[in-house]
């Protein structure tokens, strides 16, 4: 379980598949499923809106952000709204295959009154398993 500024994650489950919703991946690559809780942070008193660009995965050299809904079922929007009480969804992405570290990325950002540019806090990283794995 990781706690940034606004949430804290949790990843419960992560498989792969070479095809989705009768999408095949290209050679090389695999679709990644991951199953995650969502809670918002314990000192915040409201509501926290949550985004799909808000999780990365990353390889080596490169990174993705999780494919759009409409892949699995119970994937989580593109937009949704996270409270104290645990959201419990899916995220995809799509990764090589034959990658030996993935690594699950997020980092706090927020807007001030005082500017329209995004401030950026903590980065964090949580080590992902590379074949199918269930807490």
């Amino acid at each position: 379980r990781v706690s940034t500024m606004f949430y804290d994650v949790m990843v419960n489950a992560v498989s792969y598949t070479d095809s989705l919703a009768e999408v095949t991946g290209e050679e090389g690559y695999q679709f990644m499923i991951m199953d995650v809780s969502l809670w918002a942070a314990e000192d915040l008193n409201e509501p926290v809106d949550m985004y799909y660009y808000d999780f990365a995965v990353e390889w080596m050299d490169d990174y993705c952000e999780p494919l759009k809904t409409g892949l699995v079922e119970g994937q989580l929007p593109d937009e949704y709204t996270i409270t104290k009480e645990e959201t419990r969804g899916k995220l995809v992405f799509y990764v090589p295959k034959d990658t030996e570290i993935l690594a699950l990325t997020c980092i706090d950002y927020y807007y001030t009154e005082e500017s329209e540019e995004a401030q950026y806090g903590t980065l964090y990283v949580t080590y992902l398993p590379t074949e199918d794995w269930t807490r």
